[in-house]
């Protein structure tokens, strides 16, 4: 069992906060991508294509957001800096796509965690999204912590 002073070190340590704000960011993301969602159907566009739109509006909004709050700390101010960041010849575009990337092996281990409960093992498809949107949630704080995102490289003396 965890002790008093071993919880604080966790709650205040780096990744957890970032975990913390990383939760958030992901929260506004559903707002955003109902949002798209709903005004494309009402425009008229077909689901499928409707939901692709809305996921890559969400996976965007919560890119700038990761990037200007979740790992604030990481990032430069210059593209200069940011190659620093994420290798050379790096991109703000480059990063995006990187995160949104990032994003779709997310949706994938959701979609693989969803359909293994549910169909596998008989579990109530609200439990099995909620297992899944877990189990993308912390491989995409991982792979946006240690690849999109990652700390900078040492600066050579």
């Amino acid at each position: 069992m965890m002790g008093t002073a071993e919880l604080a070190r966790t709650v205040n340590s780096t990744p957890f906060r970032e975990l913390v704000k990383f939760s958030v960011v992901g929260a506004s993301g559903v707002i955003v991508n109902l949002t798209i969602l709903g005004f494309a159907m009402v425009l008229g566009v077909p689901l499928i294509p409707a939901a692709v739109l809305s996921f890559l509006g969400a996976a965007t909004s919560n890119y700038i957001l990761n990037r200007a709050w979740t790992f604030r700390s990481r990032e430069g101010v210059s593209v200069g800096e940011l190659e620093r960041y994420t290798g050379r010849g790096t991109t703000l575009t480059r990063q995006w796509a990187k995160f949104i990337a990032v994003s779709v092996v997310g949706l994938v281990a959701n979609l693989a965690v969803l359909l293994l409960l549910t169909e596998g093992l008989g579990v109530w498809y609200i439990f099995g999204q909620l297992a899944g949107i877990g189990a993308g949630t912390l491989l995409n704080f991982g792979l946006s912590r240690a690849w999109v995102f990652r700390r900078p490289l040492p600066t050579p003396s």
